[in-house]
């Protein structure tokens, strides 16, 4: 069993910046993908935000050009703000018990899917 992750403190633009060009040539360690995921909570949230789908569309590309690739998505949380007609976690569905996972069972279930990934795939973290 995963131990608890550690508090990761929250980067500041030159930091993910940092990690996102180490990012164009290897694999980011489960810390600095905590730290990406951690920029939420920053006042720069927007222009990370930015930066980090920049660098992700970047990254894609190198590496599948104009490929579809199937990826396994690590749901956090069935709480969502819109009111999609077709989708059972709508906001106004008042019937779904609301759910969402800490960051220790994140880290879990990350781990988890690492393991069983093929190597020709990769386990993509979104920030939305």
């Amino acid at each position: 069993m995963s131990r608890a992750p550690r508090r990761v403190p929250v980067p500041t633009v030159p930091q993910v910046e940092a990690i996102l060009e180490e990012a164009e040539s290897e694999s980011l360690s489960y810390a600095k993908l905590n730290s990406l995921v951690n920029a939420i909570h920053s006042t720069e949230f927007q222009a990370i935000r930015d930066k980090v789908l920049a660098k992700s569309e970047f990254v894609r590309r190198k590496i599948y050009g104009g490929l579809v690739v199937s990826m396994a998505p690590v749901e956090v949380t069935n709480r969502c703000a819109s009111d999609c007609n077709f989708c059972g976690w709508r906001s106004d569905n008042n019937e779904m018990r609301r759910l969402s996972l800490d960051e220790r069972l994140i880290v879990v279930q990350v781990e988890y899917l690492s393991r069983r990934v093929s190597s020709t795939s990769n386990l993509l973290v979104a920030m939305m």
